[in-house]
């Protein structure tokens, strides 16, 4: 595919046997000029330079910094409920602890190649990976899906492995 040099890049038109990839960044020049326009003195564009100009920018919740680790995972009873109905799946029945004991718990007491103890590890771990995952859900899509609902994906992993 031939592209003349000669002609500046906003002269450019969008033509059907372009390759999707140039048409793409060729509507994408209306975006870009003004950041290589807007004073940059032939200096080099840094990526933060780009993320600046195109992210939207929305006010920060007021609860942005509450959402820790240990609410997220044992002091909502949310979570609290599904590593709970694990456990119970699993034949185990302990009190729950903050998220820093119950870690702990896991590292002391999971040792071992018994099938409890890999069937446990691997439910640990799909477990905070599918909470973390809701916390995306609800945060980002604002989506909510029930605890029976993360309990059987994480069912169907432990089941698949």
């Amino acid at each position: 595919m031939y592209y003349p040099l000669d002609e500046e890049l906003t002269c450019y038109r969008d033509k059907s046997h372009f390759s999707w990839w140039i048409r793409k960044l060729l509507n994408f020049r209306g975006m870009a000029l003004p950041l290589f326009a807007s004073g940059s003195n032939g200096a080099l564009l840094r990526v933060k330079d780009v993320w600046d100009f195109i992210r939207v920018r929305k006010n920060k919740v007021a609860w942005y910094k509450l959402i820790c680790r240990t609410h997220l995972f044992f002091e909502c009873c949310f979570s609290r409920g599904i590593w709970a109905s694990i456990l119970h799946l699993c034949a185990l029945v302990r009190d729950l602890m903050c998220w820093a004991e119950e870690f702990d718990w896991v590292v002391a007491c999971l040792k071992g190649r018994s099938l409890l103890v890999h069937i446990l590890k691997l439910a640990w771990g799909v477990f905070v990976y599918f909470i973390w995952e809701e916390r995306n859900h609800r945060l980002y899509r604002g989506e909510y899906r029930s605890d029976t609902f993360i309990l059987n994906c994480i069912g169907d992993v432990v089941n698949t492995k």
